[in-house]
């Protein structure tokens, strides 16, 4: 990937995230959704795959559906999230 010389400030302009969300996806501090890959593979110039070719499969869990299902909290609102 080609370097954009921005800062992360700008970057955050520009994407609609906070610098803050940026940094901890950066850091591997917190994990992104899917719109949030999304708008940073959109203001990057990529895809959600190439950005998560280097190294992100590498530290990737898989568990089976089953077991994931069997993982799923209910919510409030009646949806369920894996935690």
């Amino acid at each position: 990937m080609v370097s954009q010389q921005r800062t992360l400030q700008e970057f955050a302009d520009v994407s609609g995230l906070s610098k803050s969300m940026i940094s901890k996806i950066e850091t591997n501090k917190t994990m992104p959704s899917v719109a949030t890959l999304v708008k940073i593979a959109q203001n990057l110039g990529t895809t959600i795959s190439s950005l998560m070719e280097n190294e992100g499969w590498a530290k990737a869990i898989i568990s089976s559906r089953s077991e994931a299902e069997q993982k799923l909290i209910p919510t409030e609102k009646g949806y369920a999230i894996f935690p």
